[in-house]
C-alpha cells in the first residue's frame, strides 16, 4: 500500500481541490467476465474513467460514492465557519482518498508546541472500509498527525457506501461540534503528558509496551527501533526529553518520518496502516504512564 500527498494550497470547495489536483474522476461500474467468458453477476469492478486503473472488485450491492459528492458536505463548513481544504492524499492509485481540511484555531500544548485541528475524511472504492470521518491533530514542529482516530470507533464516524448514505450538509454541523469536543479532550489530555516528567524507568516501560522488550528480543530492529524513538524523545523536532509529552512524539515523528525505506509506503502506514495504529498504542500508553 502506497499514498502520493497531492498538493494544491488551499481551498474552499471540493470541487476545486480535485481540479487542482487532477482527481475529478468518476469511479466507474463495469462487469465482471471470467478468462472463460463466463458472467460473474455478484460482483463489479470499480475503474477510474481517466486511467482506466482498476480500484477495486466489489459486491453487487456497493454503490461508490463519488469524490465531488463524497467530500462535498464539507463545503457548508467552509463558507460558514472558516474551514479550508489543505491537504489530499491518494492511496494505491485512487482506492482510497483521504481529504483534510482545517478547522477552528490552533492552540499551544506548552509554550511555542503549536497544534492545528483538522477533520480528516477517507473514501474508498476497493470495498475495504465505509466512508470516515475523524478528527486529526497536526503538530507544526514537524507536520505530526498525532490523532489516531481510525482506531476507535467512539471517535470516528463511518457511513456504508449503499444509495442513500450520502452525507448532508445538516450533517457538517454534527460533525463539527464532535471534532470541537474531540480536540478540547485531546488538548487537556496532551497537556497532562507535557506536565508529566520523564525519567529512564517510564521511558522504558512505555517503549516496551510500544514496541516489545528490547532486552530479550532476539530482533536487533526491536533495539534500533527503541534507541531511534529515545533519540527523537531528547532532541526531535520540539522534544528535550523531559515530559511523557516528548516520549509521545517520538514516536509520531518517527512513525511519520522515518521508519521504513520507501516514503511513499512510511506516508500510508501512518494515515490509515500499521504505524497509525502504532501512534493509537503510544497514546495511550503514554496518558497511562502520566496517572
Amino acid at each position: 500500500m502506497k499514498a502520493e500527498k497531492l498538493e494544491f494550497g488551499s481551498a474552499t470547495t471540493i470541487e476545486e481541490v480535485l481540479d487542482r489536483t487532477e482527481m475529478n474522476w468518476i469511479a466507474e461500474e463495469q462487469q465482471l467476465i471470467t478468462g472463460a467468458g463466463i458472467d460473474v453477476p455478484s460482483h463489479k469492478a470499480l475503474i477510474r474513467n481517466d486511467t482506466q486503473h482498476v480500484l477495486g472488485i466489489v459486491g453487487k450491492a456497493y454503490t461508490p460514492r463519488q469524490n465531488p459528492n463524497a467530500f462535498a458536505f464539507m463545503d457548508t463548513l467552509c463558507q460558514q465557519h472558516e474551514a479550508k481544504y489543505e491537504y489530499v492524499y491518494m492511496v494505491d492509485g485512487g482506492r482510497q482518498m483521504i481529504v483534510q481540511a482545517k478547522i477552528d484555531k490552533n492552540f499551544n500544548v506548552r509554550r511555542g508546541d503549536e497544534i492545528a485541528t483538522y477533520i480528516t475524511m477517507m473514501n474508498s472504492f476497493d470495498g475495504s472500509t465505509p466512508f470516515k470521518i475523524f478528527f486529526t491533530p497536526i503538530r507544526l514542529f514537524c507536520a505530526n498527525q498525532l490523532g489516531s482516530a481510525m482506531r476507535n470507533r467512539a471517535e470516528c464516524i463511518s457511513i456504508r457506501h449503499t444509495v442513500n448514505s450520502e452525507v448532508k450538509a445538516e450533517d457538517a454541523f454534527r460533525v463539527l461540534c464532535t471534532a470541537t469536543q474531540y480536540f478540547a479532550q485531546f488538548k487537556e489530555k496532551a497537556k497532562t503528558l507535557a506536565n508529566k516528567a520523564l525519567d529512564a524507568v517510564k521511558a522504558a516501560r512505555f517503549l516496551k509496551e510500544c514496541f516489545g522488550d528490547a532486552e530479550t528480543s532476539k530482533n536487533v530492529r526491536t533495539k534500533n527501533v527503541h534507541d531511534e524513538v529515545m533519540r527523537l524523545a531528547n532532541t526531535g523536532s520540539g522534544n528535550n526529553g523531559s515530559s511523557m509529552w516528548d516520549m509521545y512524539n517520538g514516536v509520531t515523528e518517527y512513525i511519520d518520518h522515518i521508519r521504513g525505506k520507501d516514503a511513499d509506503k512510511r506516508l500510508a502506514s501512518a494515515l490509515i496502516g500499521s504505524g497509525s495504529g502504532i501512534k493509537a498504542k503510544a497514546w495511550e500508553v503514554a496518558l497511562k504512564l502520566s496517572n
